[in-house]
């Protein structure tokens, strides 16, 4: 049986295959002013093995990426102006956050061509935009106005078996006796059970089920609000049916 060689060649845009039989057909084929090379269509490499392979070029995998733009966000342009004396007026910023986020929605338009739903926009610490895109589709990001950066979207899952003692926190317990009682803190993590004993609630499994079961309501302000001795407020900013790892995933605040 004839043995049949394949030759890869790789080009800006996807991957180029031809057998050795059909690379003496394209030379014929350039005398006669005939393009050589030509887009394979995406099908074929399913056909080559089923379920196994797609180029980027072609997928449809929808991907979670942030638009980095060009101009400075609110937080940096302050501290600038702080570094020359003259701290921004709340008016000043909020000038500057408008301006950051008309430079945004002046390119909804194209992200809509491109496929792109957009997930949510930055002003304040960052200047960005965080889409969900067909992986085809990603180039066509990179290229809009302003755009100088697009950056995948990584998942982290916390654990406290690792993140305690990378802080310190034994020590500090230990050594130096702090335990954390005067502090006050904000948090910005993955939730809190406001009905849990260490944080003021009754510590009981009908308070939590109490509590999930009217999760859409106002907490009880017993257990959650400016008037309890340890959870003085807090918001949900994407919801119970939200998930990190779905690409699909809509935040519902």
């Amino acid at each position: 049986m004839r043995r049949v060689f394949w030759t890869l060649v790789l080009v800006a845009g996807g991957i180029v295959v031809l057998s050795d039989a059909r690379q003496a057909a394209a030379s014929e084929e350039d005398a006669q002013g005939i393009a050589r090379f030509a887009r394979i269509d995406p099908t074929w490499f399913e056909s080559l093995v089923p379920g196994k392979f797609v180029p980027a070029s072609a997928s449809d995998k929808p991907i979670a990426v942030m638009l980095e733009l060009n101009a400075a966000p609110v937080a940096v342009q302050s501290a600038a102006a702080k570094r020359q004396g003259r701290p921004l007026t709340p008016g000043e910023k909020g000038a500057i956050r408008q301006q950051l986020q008309a430079q945004q929605d002046a390119l909804h338009g194209a992200l809509a061509g491109a496929g792109a739903r957009i997930v949510g926009q930055l002003q304040h610490a960052y200047n960005g935009i965080h889409v969900i895109v067909p992986q085809k589709n990603l180039a066509q990001l990179a290229g809009l106005p302003g755009v100088v950066a697009v950056h995948a979207l990584r998942n982290f899952n916390p654990v406290n078996v690792n993140g305690v003692p990378f802080v310190g926190a034994p020590q500090a317990w230990g050594s130096f006796g702090l335990t954390g009682a005067g502090v006050k803190v904000a948090v910005i993590d993955t939730g809190i059970d406001y009905t849990h004993a260490d944080f003021g609630g009754p510590g009981t499994t009908a308070a939590w089920t109490t509590a999930k079961a009217s999760s859409t309501a106002p907490a009880n302000p017993s257990l959650f609000g400016p008037a309890t001795a340890k959870v003085k407020g807090g918001f949900d900013f994407v919801g119970d049916d939200y998930n990190a790892n779905d690409a699909n995933s809509v935040p519902q605040p």
